[in-house]
């Protein structure tokens, strides 16, 4: 079975959270998926329970923040050598260091974009 990770942040019950559910939910029955989510924001229990969902603390990247952070980077080397998916999911607001990762292993990645860039 292929595995796929879904890489998002959490900020409230709209936006990224319904796309994430949404790709999680059409995927789950034919692949082995797990979801990254970041442990700085609080996340409800159902949610996160909804979406197979493991807690890391990365950079992302916003209005007030366009950083790219070597934890980060770091983070995501160790997270995806470890689990060697076949596809990896992210939201827009985590490309730069995860993009960078998948390149740099050799992961297929897709991006999705629910929320206003502006």
């Amino acid at each position: 079975m292929k595995k796929i990770i879904l890489v998002s942040n959490y900020s409230g019950s709209y936006g990224s959270e319904l796309m994430l559910e949404k790709l999680y939910l059409s995927l789950k029955d034919k692949y082995e998926v797990k979801t990254y989510l970041n442990e700085a924001v609080p996340v409800p229990e159902e949610f996160s329970l909804s979406v197979n969902s493991v807690a890391g603390r990365y950079n992302v990247v916003s209005k007030k923040n366009k950083r790219v952070s070597f934890y980060s980077l770091l983070f995501w080397f160790k997270v995806l050598k470890k689990e060697r998916p076949d596809l990896v999911i992210v939201n827009i607001s985590l490309i730069p260091e995860v993009f960078f990762v998948t390149k740099l292993l050799r992961i297929k990645s897709i991006v999705f974009i629910r929320e206003s860039l502006i």
